[in-house]
């Protein structure tokens, strides 16, 4: 949700003429189309409350010119925006791939005012208008023509902010006509400060002694190559050049700023690797050689105040920005690699067509080399993975991809998704067209990259770990928060009781827009002591409302201070670096929707602390539940109880979580503390120039103790001055980068201490679902002894009984043997008991006497062995075991029978082929071979065909019947060249 400040403000419902925090913001986005040409021309009630206020303040200037001159500002500001507005509208409409937008726009708009909607009700507005006391007039001020227009060239729409100080104060340069503004916000473009003659650039070194800085919005390697040229009023150099043995480039002073070690040799990968891989990680802070072909001793001192410093920084930036600018330099790379293989085919195709001109006895060796095909197999590679890597599983949906789909319910709100779109693509416009012009070239710009592309440049893909970052899922609105509408009758049961109110959580759930933390480049030249020249890149699509842009920081800071407070170009060097650092973390609300990082870390750790108490919470409540179950007699179903414990998914997703956060927060103190390092070597570095020696202190405090005023004391005094200004700025950022590290260390212990609670939950959770297991084993063994014992009196029945059943059921047989059933009953009872009192007894012994048992067994063993050795069946089963040995012998004998017969048959076919080839040299078909020595076949070189070489050929014989050796062609003897 948008930071909103609760006083009426810029893009409030409410009227707030009182409170303009942004002119321009308020004259498109607050003023009425029928009131701009009224506000243009001044006349409006807020230009003479202004004078009012202006007479009353302490300073009283002529209020009625200054208020003119703020007019004049803000209205050349607004017809430059709507001629800027009018362009991209143009080039929008003639650039084929959003050419669709805005024929959406014109389409939707007139059937929405064909709709039946719009021309039942707009007569009504007319008169609410009316009696508001509005006005109907839909035609502001005029607009330019596309007569009136130049072809968008995105190097005329990047503004070049142009920063002075002279005397300490800020300066407004009025004579460079180039420059527009006043300090601190003068600007430039980079067609004027980089496509003009170097004579008239406003880079051009000078000689007075007015510190310059001039940022260039964009981490463009060929615009800081050439600014840095134009400083110097030289050429781009040829880095290449400067590496020939013969016809060597001199090294100039451009050159030596930009030498390998200090620019592209710090570049990751090559020209084939991923874009986010390209751009260089780099920590470098080094102070530069002059030149070897400076003349002057002021000149090469000069040369010896020169600083580079390449840093990386925290930013951030929307998910659906970031999304659509991945898509976007996929598509730049798809293309460029299509152009570069085209190329390379086209190159390749006129060798050969070069080659075809040679003798006419090489031409078939050439001829049969195929088709040409491109050497592209690194491009075609790096396409491919570039949309793996962007979209991975959802890459071949986005192949697939066509214009995007305006389907919506009413025309109303397919014209408004129309606008929205069209809005969308002509913000975003000039970055894309930037990508488009200058990814492809080398050195190419450099984009800008996520948290996890920075830090794992190597990765193919981190789009999954952009979309698990803590930022943006703390920004994110889950899918079943939104209040969804019946199916049937189209109405959301949570607003049947509003009775046409706003519901305010759908209100706040549709201003959420999910943003990723990114990490741009801060590239940083002091030259000369002199000038600042800096290369740091935008939000995607920010303009001029980038409230949290590292720059317009910057430009808000030097615009507080007051005279004298910028002596030398290193204390605005520290404004830099400090800004780079501390925008980021920067609690103040902003209306540009800037994260608060670190309190959504602190939510994030907290909703995992949360989550992890309420899971000890439910671990004590079934602990007490089974301490009852442990220590009751009774009996209790414990069949699923032990389920919860054995689901550790919910602490696994808080360990995964917490275990995200913990590696965001290592990467975000890596590059803070980067960011320490570097503040410390700059200082180092700065000291070294406004004391060199060191003795600066020491030369002050002596001309203190002596009267006078000369010039050599005042120009130490400036110096000394200058010297600890300088250094009070540099403790007061140190400080607050220090105070930056100790609060990420602190989240960062908080989440670990969070980690280690997880990981005992998880611990205390396995440990209790094996105190519970343990207890179940003891359980079923004590059923198991229970059962044992039972089974124990039903086999002891079951011994007594078995024999007296069987003995019932023998005597019970009609049988002559057993007397004609003349046996009394006692003599039955007699013989059944006695026996099977005899066989319960011996089963009885041989069940709980082991000892017996084993004599028993050790008596048979013996006997059956001794049975086996006596009647010969053990030597026979003995000498069936060396049956596998004589199969493996047979196996070898075998193996050994077929190389010799294919060694003969080799030499069978050697043979041949040396008749073959003598009997063709006596008939003289050898002659182009001999009439070219350097081409022969393999035979007339001396070396006859290896084995491997006739192997393939059984398929590929000659018309007479012949084997031909692999890589010559048919009949002529020449080998493939």
């Amino acid at each position: 949700m948008a930071n909103r400040s609760t006083s009426s403000g810029c893009l409030s419902a409410e009227p707030h003429d009182d409170n303009i925090t942004n002119p321009l913001l308020h004259f498109h986005g607050c003023i009425e189309i029928w009131e701009r040409d009224a506000f243009l021309k001044g006349n409006v009630s807020i230009w003479e409350d202004e004078i009012e206020h202006r007479k009353k303040l302490p300073k009283p200037e002529d209020a009625e010119i200054a208020v003119d001159r703020l007019k004049e500002s803000w209205k050349s500001n607004f017809e430059a925006e709507m001629k800027r507005i009018a362009v991209l509208r143009l080039a929008v409409s003639k650039d084929g791939h959003d050419k669709p937008l805005v024929d959406e726009v014109d389409e939707s708009r007139e059937a929405w005012r064909d709709s039946l909607e719009y021309q039942n009700n707009i007569e009504r507005v007319k008169r609410w208008r009316v009696n508001a006391g509005k006005k109907n007039s839909v035609i502001g001020p005029p607009l330019p023509g596309s007569r009136e227009l130049d072809d968008y060239d995105p190097d005329k729409d990047v503004s070049v902010p142009v920063i002075q100080f002279e005397n300490g104060k800020g300066f407004t340069d009025l004579e460079d006509k180039s420059l527009s503004g006043k300090f601190p916000n003068q600007k430039t473009t980079i067609d004027k400060l980089l496509g003009s003659e170097q004579e008239h650039s406003p880079l051009l070194r000078t000689n007075n002694e007015r510190i310059r800085y001039f940022h260039i919005p964009s981490n463009n390697m060929i615009w800081a190559e050439e600014a840095i040229a134009r400083y110097y009023g030289e050429r781009r150099p040829d880095f290449n050049a400067s590496k020939r043995q013969l016809g060597r480039a001199p090294k100039t002073s451009t050159y030596m700023i930009l030498q390998e070690k200090y620019w592209r040799g710090r570049l990751h990968g090559d020209s084939y690797s991923l874009p986010h891989a390209r751009p260089t990680y780099i920590i470098a802070l080094e102070k530069t050689e002059h030149a070897a072909q400076q003349t002057t001793d002021k000149k090469m001192d000069s040369e010896r105040n020169n600083v580079v410093l390449f840093m990386p920084y925290l930013h951030w930036e929307t998910s659906g920005r970031q999304e659509k600018f991945a898509r976007e330099i996929d598509e730049i790379v798809k293309i460029s690699a299509e152009n570069i293989a085209k190329e390379e085919a086209d190159a390749k195709e006129q060798r050969r067509k070069e080659r075809r001109l040679l003798l006419p006895s090489i031409t078939p060796s050439v001829a049969t080399q195929g088709p040409p095909i491109a050497s592209t197999k690194k491009w075609n590679k790096l396409k491919k993975s570039v949309v793996d890597a962007i979209w991975g599983d959802d890459a071949q949906s986005y192949r697939n991809e066509e214009a995007p789909n305006f389907d919506d319910k009413t025309p109303l709100g397919r014209y408004l998704m129309a606008a929205a779109q069209l809005y969308e693509s002509m913000t975003t416009y000039r970055d894309r067209r930037l990508l488009q012009k200058y990814l492809p070239e080398d050195p190419p710009i450099h984009p800008r990259r996520t948290l996890d592309q920075a830090y794992y440049w190597t990765l193919k893909s981190t789009k999954k770990r952009d979309k698990d970052q803590v930022l943006f899922r703390g920004t994110t609105v889950a899918r079943d928060a939104f209040h969804r509408p019946d199916k049937k009758e189209y109405k959301c049961p949570e607003h049947a009781d509003m009775r046409g109110k706003d519901c305010e959580v759908c209100r706040n759930n549709i201003r959420m827009v999910s943003r990723v933390v990114m990490v741009d480049q801060l590239w940083m030249w002091v030259l000369d002591a002199k000038t600042l020249i800096t290369c740091f890149p935008k939000r995607y699509g920010a303009n001029r409302q980038d409230y949290s842009g590292v720059h317009k920081s910057i430009r808000a800071s030097l615009e507080e201070l007051e005279s004298n407070q910028i002596r030398t170009v290193f204390e605005l060097g520290l404004i830099v670096l400090d800004k780079c650092t501390t925008t980021f973390f920067s609690r103040t609300k902003s209306l540009d929707r800037r994260p608060q990082v670190i309190d959504e870390f602190s939510k994030a750790i907290g909703n995992i602390m949360h989550n992890q108490t309420l899971a000890f919470d439910r671990l004590w409540r079934w602990t007490d539940n089974a301490r009852t179950i442990y220590r009751s007699p009774a009996h209790h179903n414990t069949k699923k109880r032990h389920i919860p414990l054995l689901d550790i998914n919910p602490e696994g997703k808080l360990d995964q979580e917490i275990g995200d956060i913990i590696e965001e927060l290592d990467i975000m103190l890596r590059i803070t503390n980067i960011h320490r390092d570097i503040v410390k070597r700059f200082v180092e570095q700065a000291e070294r120039v406004l004391d060199p020696n060191g003795e600066l202190r020491k030369i002050f405090e002596h001309n203190l103790q002596k009267p006078g005023d000369t010039d050599t004391e005042r120009a130490t005094k400036n110096k000394y001055e200058d010297y600890e200004s300088f250094k009070l700025r540099a403790n007061e950022s140190q400080d607050r980068i220090n105070r930056h590290v100790k609060d990420l260390e602190s989240l960062r212990q908080s989440a670990k201490n969070t980690a280690d609670g997880v990981l005992h939950l998880l611990t205390m959770k396995q440990q209790q679902a094996g105190v519970d297991q343990a207890w179940q084993a003891v359980k079923q063994s004590d059923e198991t002894v229970k059962q044992g014992r039972s089974i124990l009196v039903f086999t002891l029945a079951t011994i007594i009984f078995l024999p007296l059943s069987f003995l019932t059921s023998v005597f019970g047989m009609n049988n002559y043997e057993f007397g004609e059933d003349k046996w009394r009953l006692k003599d039955q009872l007699l013989y059944i008991f006695l026996i099977s009192a005899g066989v319960v007894l011996v089963s009885l012994v041989f069940a709980f006497s082991s000892g017996i048992r084993v004599r028993i067994w050790s008596f048979s063993a013996r006997a059956w062995f001794k049975f086996l050795t006596e009647t010969g069946i053990f030597t026979y089963v003995d000498e069936r075991q060396g049956i596998g040995k004589i199969l493996d012998d047979t196996k070898t004998k075998i193996n050994n029978m077929k190389t010799e017969a294919r060694k003969r048959n080799f030499e069978k076919m050697k043979r041949r082929r040396e008749k073959q080839e003598k009997k063709e040299a006596e008939s003289g078909k050898t002659a182009a071979g001999a009439a070219n020595p350097t081409i022969s076949s393999g035979a007339s070189s001396g070396r006859w065909p290896s084995l491997s070489d006739w192997i393939p050929l059984r398929s590929r014989k000659h018309a007479n019947g012949n084997y031909v050796p692999n890589g010559n062609n048919h009949g002529n003897g020449v080998q493939g060249v």
